[in-house]
């Protein structure tokens, strides 16, 4: 882990930016951990500051109450991300958050941008989404339709702005996040739960989930890897695994037996190829799928196991 290092953390209310933040936090690193943000869920805001995490009001977007913030820090992750309907909300959250972020601090050690590998167009004969593939769509715009076009822009402005700033950057396209703070499968979870039929794309749907613990666990070698121009490299499990798969496991540990629908509007597979990622941090995976849903149902919703 980081450790005596000055850091800020954006997006940390959010599923993955919150226990990266709190990991960071921890006494024994030495590290100061500034999470800019709303602040509209008061719940994580007290999560966040009874593990040592510094929060400051702002909206990062739009610049505002930035000033709160260190003149200058060691590092910054922004895994700060909107999925509405507000086509100029989301290009501001999504896209400008980043020039505004990586000016200021431009003369940090190093940025991570956390983006998604949604950016990718399906891939031909259910092959791997390498990091030069072709960018897409696989069917994201149906719940979310300013989701994959303001990714793009962001990664665009990050690749800019590490140019411009000559500031090290990395762009991390995330895959299937999950864990003790859900996830799309704890999404499922309840939807089994509560004896919904599950939607599957008619690809199958086959995917990497990555467990928080794993992101957490590979951020600094992350950081290592920053550069100008702007390194971009998947971030996902070593495991390939589908949804029927991981729902039916589920079903197991909840005594349920799982619906599944085709539906051709779901969000088709993304098996990111994870060959750079492993060149660069070493094994991705050390929280296998299994492991790590049980443990969250365990942890988030303990009276479903049977």
């Amino acid at each position: 882990m980081l450790k005596n290092a000055k850091i800020v953390v954006t997006g940390a209310t959010g599923q993955v930016g919150l226990p990266v933040a709190v990991a960071l936090a921890d006494d024994g690193l030495g590290n100061e951990v500034w999470a800019p943000a709303r602040f509209t869920n008061a719940e994580a805001r007290a999560r966040l500051e009874a593990a040592g995490v510094r929060c400051v009001v702002a909206d990062v977007g739009k610049g505002e109450g930035l000033e709160g913030l260190p003149e200058e820090v060691d590092h910054v992750l922004n895994f700060l991300v909107a999925r509405t309907a507000d086509s100029e909300g989301d290009l501001v959250a999504n896209a400008e958050a980043v020039g505004v972020l990586m000016t200021r601090f431009r003369s940090a050690k190093s940025f991570l941008h956390c983006s998604s590998t949604a950016v990718y167009a399906p891939a031909v004969d259910g092959g791997e989404l390498a990091e030069d593939g072709l960018l897409g769509d696989n069917n994201h715009t149906k719940l979310m339709p300013n989701y994959v076009l303001t990714r793009v822009a962001a990664e665009a402005v990050a690749r800019s702005y590490a140019r411009t700033l000559e500031l090290p950057t990395v762009i991390t396209r995330l895959n299937v996040p999950y864990g003790d703070n859900g996830g799309w499968p704890w999404y499922h979870l309840l939807m089994l739960a509560g004896e919904h039929p599950i939607p599957v794309p008619p690809d199958g749907g086959a995917y990497r989930l990555i467990h928080e613990d794993d992101i957490v666990r590979l951020v600094p070698a992350l950081l290592d890897a920053a550069g100008v121009p702007a390194v971009t490299v998947n971030l996902a499990g070593s495991e390939t695994v589908t949804i029927e798969e991981w729902v039916g496991y589920l079903g197991e540990l909840t005594g349920r037996t799982p619906r599944f629908t085709v539906d051709p509007t779901a969000i088709e597979g993304t098996v990111a190829d994870v060959r750079k990622l492993t060149s660069l941090v070493g094994e991705p995976t050390t929280v296998t799928w299994r492991e790590g849903l049980e443990r969250m149902v365990k942890v988030r919703n303990p009276e479903l196991m049977a």
